[in-house]
């Protein structure tokens, strides 16, 4: 929040976000007037962080994180520079 404005969604998942997750991120970024959202969801394999960004139809940005469960202390890492990666400043 910025005040009393949203500047943020993001939605944590168990798995790999698929189109129905992706619809409903992309719902909750139009009900509350955010141009980023993004999916946060666990990596079982990876030993790092990996980070896929997109832009929707109508120019919102969706960014997919997936964050290395093998690998609880990058985890950690990553979250806390989550306003970095999603690039807001507080």
């Amino acid at each position: 929040m910025h005040g009393t404005q949203p500047v943020f969604v993001g939605d944590a998942k168990y798995k790999k976000p698929d189109a129905s997750d992706h619809y409903q991120l992309h719902a909750y970024m139009r009900a509350y007037g955010v141009s980023v959202g993004a999916l946060i969801s666990p990596d079982f394999a990876k030993p790092n962080t990996d980070v896929l960004s997109r832009f929707t139809h109508d120019g919102l940005k969706t960014i997919e994180i997936y964050l290395p469960l093998s690998n609880l202390d990058k985890a950690e890492e990553s979250l806390a520079r989550l306003h970095e990666v999603v690039g807001f400043r507080f």
